[in-house]
């Protein structure tokens, strides 16, 4: 779903719209392109994250409610959830 808004082509009304989680996913491809595919880890590197790409994708950031929810649910990203064997096997099944 995130790969199909196109956030440079969106006129303002529109791109101050865009729901935080599509933001976050856009900033999350551009990082992991420049950074190997690997995620921030340090406390520098996410402060990087939302100051160099979830800003970089506003057109006016202080205008745009959606992309400050972005940077306030950035820490969303940075979580790793390890699930339960049983579960992981679940999503693993080939008839999934």
């Amino acid at each position: 779903m995130a790969n199909k808004f196109d956030l440079n082509s969106l006129p303002m009304e529109k791109h101050s719209h865009v729901p935080f989680v599509i933001i976050l996913l856009k900033a999350r491809k551009l990082w992991e392109a420049e950074h190997g595919g690997n995620m921030p880890k340090s406390f520098a590197e996410k402060q990087e994250f939302k100051d160099k790409y979830v800003k970089s994708l506003a057109l006016d950031f202080p205008k745009e409610v959606n992309f400050s929810e972005a940077i306030k649910n950035a820490y969303l990203l940075f979580q790793s959830v390890d699930l339960d064997l049983n579960l992981q096997e679940i999503f693993d099944a080939p008839e999934i």
